[in-house]
């Protein structure tokens, strides 16, 4: 990933830099409202002015960024490791790395996702989620937007997960046509991942 290029969401490192964005958001936002409200107040000696009001209203994507930042916080970017070895393996497959799938009722934190003849094998970092939840959630959103043969396996064991990978790219040999067809499904599919995710 070169440096001083934004980090696009799917990529790694998304999430750690999407966090400092945020956090520099969020203060440069607050501080804009505090400044607007001090310079009112030094020059009129009463907070009742208009400054007041334009600082009471920046508020309001203040707070809107804080939220954002927060949620950013709490899912850090997973193992620049695991990500190296997972990218040996995907190859040439579609995948996307370093992401939060978020449903309504909960968020689920990705390290990657890769596409392979309508299945989605992801691998989640942090122990303890609820893969079974994640599954059906995800199944659910791919059945609504017309793609209910796509199934999804999420594995919490790293190892088990890149022998899945190693598997699915020893199925392709003399697969041209095939493959290209898997690239273009699975690129789309992807992207719909990427817009349920923060």
């Amino acid at each position: 990933i070169g440096m001083g290029r934004k980090i696009q969401k799917g990529q790694y490192g998304y999430l750690k830099s999407q966090r400092k964005i945020e956090i520099r958001r969020t203060v440069l936002f607050f501080g804009i409202s505090f400044a607007l409200f001090f310079t009112g107040l030094f020059f009129t000696g009463t907070n009742k002015n208009l400054l007041t009001i334009v600082a009471v209203l920046g508020m309001l994507p203040a707070s809107k960024s804080a939220v954002s930042m927060i949620m950013f916080l709490r899912f850090p970017s997973g193992s620049v490791e695991l990500y190296e070895e997972t990218k040996i393996h995907a190859k040439s497959l579609p995948a996307i790395y370093d992401f939060v799938i978020t449903s309504r009722e909960k968020s689920f934190p990705l390290s990657s996702m890769v596409y392979k003849d309508r299945m989605l094998y992801g691998f989640c970092e942090r122990k303890g989620e609820n893969k079974k939840e994640l599954e059906s959630y995800l199944k659910e959103m791919l059945d609504s937007n017309h793609y209910k043969a796509v199934n999804v396996k999420i594995f919490d064991d790293f190892p088990k997960y890149i022998k899945r990978l190693d598997s699915l790219k020893s199925q392709e040999k003399g697969q041209k046509k095939e493959e290209d067809s898997n690239t273009k499904e699975g690129k789309n599919v992807l992207a719909l991942l990427l817009s349920l995710s923060i």
